[in-house]
């Protein structure tokens, strides 16, 4: 290939017929070697490194507005705020600007066959120019400042939608689209989302995640088969409502739930982590025949004896808990886990559970000492 037909992006070398540019953590300020290649359809600059950040110093996308073939433009990082220059790609099928600081979506409202806008991290706070954006399948809007839904209410092909970490406290607008009519998996995690209300309708939904929304009431989700739940750091304080028959994990670490009832018709729940809250009775869990991880670290929790007779329970912290008998452990046969950090036993009875081949942990190792060098335990959400 002769140099004239050639161009420079950073460190890459590029051909003036090329139609696919995908590069991956390529240190480049300036996309305006970009411009001679007019028969580009896919401009992919993806970043792999978490510890690098080689697109933040790319301020404009000028040089691509002629580029008029183009389908798929991914600048995840860019420091781009105008997105006046990509008005006339009208052929756009995906756009990824995630965490660039762009706000004004407005240069956007007549790119009508976009199916993927990835917005997440973005200072977008308003989406009425993605009002007639019909063909638009997947939003991801996590993290922006966004508070209305509302211009979304029209998208009827949106079967994605990506709101964690965004000021948002209501999903009404959006309850028609397939994006929450037919959701099997939602994150709300960080909105404002307080009333669950909306979600009793959706049947199919299998995972939900509410961390740290303002979430009391589970009543909502009563009728609903959910799966896998995550309350890590909400208002609930009490069980009630909770979708027990197909739940198998319960995440509530950090909550104010102090009674665990409800839980005894759970019997497919296999993971339960409450760390922090003020639970001090396990009785619930004697008939949890199918769990097998337990997380009750910084809790009142003293009597296991409720535990004595759960097969499958592998893996159980009690770190910081006032716990002294650990006898009910020892007859366990899957219990492989058990971490006393912070927990006053007898020495005989420590030896005694490790005869039986448990690993017990009671100080906080370090990766280096750890004899597998695998894993840390992972009793984290």
């Amino acid at each position: 290939m002769s140099p004239q037909a050639t161009v420079a992006l950073g460190d890459a070398t590029l051909g003036l017929d090329a139609d696919v540019v995908d590069l991956v953590n390529l240190e480049v300020d300036d996309l305006s070697a970009l411009a001679a290649l007019r028969r580009l359809r896919r401009l992919r600059l993806r970043v792999t490194d978490p510890h690098r950040s080689p697109l933040v110093a790319i301020s404009s996308v000028a040089p691509l507005a002629a580029l008029v073939d183009l389908e798929e433009l991914e600048l995840p990082g860019a420091a781009v705020t105008d997105l006046r220059p990509l008005a006339g790609l009208t052929r756009l099928r995906v756009l990824d600007l995630t965490g660039s600081p762009v706000a004004d979506l407005s240069p956007l409202a007549g790119l009508r066959h976009l199916t993927r806008l990835r917005l997440g991290g973005t200072a977008a706070a308003d989406l009425r120019p993605l009002a007639d954006l019909t063909d638009l399948e997947e939003l991801a809007l996590s993290g922006t400042r966004v508070t209305d839904l509302a211009p979304l209410a029209g998208l009827a092909r949106l079967r994605r939608l990506d709101v964690d970490g965004a000021p948002i406290g209501d999903l009404t607008p959006v309850l028609g689209t397939p994006a929450l009519r037919d959701a099997v998996s939602l994150d709300l995690s960080g909105t404002w989302l307080s009333d669950l209300g909306p979600l009793a309708g959706l049947t199919a939904l299998r995972e939900l995640r509410l961390i740290h929304a303002p979430v009391t009431n589970l009543e909502p989700l009563a009728e609903l088969k959910v799966e896998r739940l995550w309350l890590d750091g909400t208002g609930v304080t009490s069980l009630v409502g909770l979708p027990t028959a197909a739940l198998t994990l319960l995440a509530a670490s950090g909550t104010a739930i102090a009674d665990l009832g409800p839980l005894a018709e759970a019997r497919r729940l296999r993971t339960l982590r409450l760390a922090g809250c003020p639970v001090a009775e396990l009785a619930a869990l004697a008939g949890a025949a199918e769990l097998e991880e337990l997380d009750v670290s910084d809790t009142a929790v003293v009597e296991l004896a409720p535990l004595a007779g759960l097969p499958r329970l592998a893996r159980l912290n009690l770190a910081r808990t006032a716990v002294v008998d650990l006898a009910p452990l020892c007859g366990l046969p899957a219990l492989t886990l058990v971490d006393l950090r912070g927990v006053a036993v007898e020495g005989a009875q420590l030896e005694a559970l490790r005869r039986a081949d448990r690993e017990v942990i009671t100080v906080a190792p370090s990766w280096a000492e750890r004899e597998d060098h695998e894993a840390e335990p992972e009793f984290a959400p």
